[in-house]
């Protein structure tokens, strides 16, 4: 276990994902101003200013201050879709692995039905609907994504269940190890999908700070101001590198062939 806590990956991991839960948790002590805060006659200043150090976006907003509120954002959606998303699929595919039968049936023709479904398309078309917002995102991850975690674990439960296990005590916690590694994948895997539909104006409202809706109103200035875009879009890939990286270093850790 010490040379894993000593592995590359761990170490750079935990720092980066670290540095995303800090800003997350402390914006109001760590940001020079309010993220609603503008000043439109500092509009687009470049970053290096004595006030804005990664410069203004097009409404004269502080871009640091921003990208860190945004921190929240991508936190609270890729963590609570992933708690949601663990907790629906883990219990339904206990269920169908132990019992078995029809329910076994139903329930796998359930997943295989949902991923028919591409999760941008369905995303699209279900906030066309019901319209955007933070929860509704949240929900919808956990609603398209939960399948997963129930195949994972109904094939766990099936390569385990004969040895006569009591399904609470003793299967749920051995069949956990492939479910914790793909939850914190999912977390990054979240975030980056929150980005893409905030991006596409389907996601948060655009009053509120996130990468995604940072991105999408820098596109426009790329050439003129390459920094609206081009920061929010390192924070993006900094916080889905370090939950990657851990995400790797769990499967190393909890993989039995590993440690061998």
């Amino acid at each position: 276990m010490r040379n894993h806590l000593l592995s590359p990956s761990f170490l750079f991991g935990i720092a980066l994902v670290s540095l995303v839960v800090i800003a997350a948790l402390f914006p109001g002590l760590l940001s020079p101003s309010s993220p609603d805060t503008f000043d439109l006659h500092a509009r687009l200043t470049p970053p290096g200013s004595a006030h804005y150090l990664l410069g203004t976006d097009p409404l004269g907003r502080d871009m640091l201050t921003r990208i860190i509120y945004g921190s929240r954002i991508a936190l609270t959606v890729g963590l609570l879709s992933v708690i949601l998303t663990f907790a629906i699929g883990t219990i339904a595919g206990l269920v169908s692995g132990y019992y078995g039968g029809i329910i076994d049936a139903l329930l796998m023709r359930l997943v295989d039905i949902q991923l028919s479904f591409p999760f941008i398309l369905f995303a699209i078309t279900v906030i066309a609907v019901i319209g955007p917002g933070l929860w509704k995102v949240i929900l919808i991850m956990a609603v398209t994504q939960w399948v997963q975690f129930a195949r994972i674990e109904r094939g766990q439960v099936l390569s385990i269940k004969e040895v006569g296990f009591i399904i609470l005590m003793h299967l749920l916690p051995n069949t956990l190890a492939p479910l914790i590694v793909l939850a914190t994948l999912n977390i990054a895997n979240n975030i980056l999908l929150e980005a893409s539909l905030s991006f596409l104006g389907l996601g948060v409202s655009p009053n509120v700070p996130s990468w995604g809706g940072m991105i999408a109103d820098g596109r426009n200035y790329l050439q003129s101001a390459w920094w609206v875009a081009t920061f929010p879009g390192f924070a993006l890939a900094i916080t889905v590198l370090g939950f990657n990286l851990l995400g790797d270093w769990l499967r190393d850790v909890l993989d039995p062939r590993s440690r061998k």
